[in-house]
């Protein structure tokens, strides 16, 4: 009784934290388009949601031609913006700031799982 007890937790548990991924991804992509990613492609965008973005300071006597984007928070998540992971690195000049907003690849981000992995 108890060990199916457990179970029925640890399924629950399971199921509301994937739920709260799915809510948070809805930000950037439709329910389509989540629908219709591999399982691996979700794992990414799953550890996309806290391993995604940083700031780097602006290089200094640098002309930067990236879009501008306004954080109002310290830490930053792609779906913060409505921003999708791409196949290549994003970057956004922050308004106001004297930083970068950099959004790592899905190839990156990738790479960093399985590295973790091993």
């Amino acid at each position: 009784m108890n060990g199916k007890l457990f179970l029925i937790l640890l399924f629950s548990s399971n199921n509301l934290n994937a739920q709260n991924y799915k809510k948070e991804l809805l930000k950037s992509y439709t329910t389509q388009e989540l629908n219709g990613f591999t399982k691996s492609k979700i794992t990414i965008l799953e550890y996309a949601l806290e391993n995604s973005c940083y700031f780097t300071p602006l290089p200094e006597g640098k002309t930067m031609d990236f879009p501008e984007i306004e954080v109002k928070k310290q830490v930053a998540n792609f779906t913060d913006f409505g921003l999708k992971i791409e196949d290549f690195t994003q970057y956004f000049i922050v308004k106001n700031q004297n930083k970068l907003l950099v959004v790592k690849s899905s190839y990156i981000l990738d790479l960093e799982i399985k590295n973790k992995k091993k």
